[in-house]
């Protein structure tokens, strides 16, 4: 999850983890889409051993800092006329006609295939969905 829900602890035990992943999938059981016959795993990010509850880790309550200015920021491009009431003025990422534009290891939970090609010189880096090809130089002719 981008967010920790409130209470969460950022690192969570074993039985924990398990147990917030089988409960997130118990919220979603009968809401999806009988075309799709497959979901991400009921499972959590694991970061040096330790399962998370959150991708965010700072601030320390794993919510992202909202502020005023953003909010007024929201409003003035939606009563500007660059409002969301159509799929025509949805951004190109929500259309599949464009990529998101994060790097190839953002943790979207239906975006779980990466592959990886390594050479002397260079890594390259697949994902599923739109992410395009990166590939990484490891002689500093450019940056990763």
């Amino acid at each position: 999850m981008l967010e920790r829900p409130e209470g969460l602890p950022l690192v969570l035990s074993p039985e924990q983890a398990a147990g917030f992943a089988q409960a997130v999938a118990r919220s979603l059981e009968g809401n999806d889409d009988p075309d799709i016959d497959r979901l991400g795993p009921p499972v959590l990010a694991v970061v040096n051993g330790e399962y998370r509850s959150s991708v965010i880790v700072h601030p320390e309550n794993g919510v992202l800092p909202y502020n005023e200015l953003g909010a007024q920021r929201s409003a003035h491009d939606y009563f500007a006329g660059i409002g969301y009431d159509g799929p025509e003025q949805r951004p190109g990422v929500e259309r599949c006609t464009e990529a998101w534009g994060s790097p190839p290891m953002r943790a979207f939970m239906y975006q779980l295939f990466h592959g990886f090609v390594q050479t002397a010189d260079m890594i390259a880096i697949v994902s599923e969905e739109l992410a395009p090809l990166r590939v990484i130089h490891m002689d500093g002719r450019s940056r990763p």
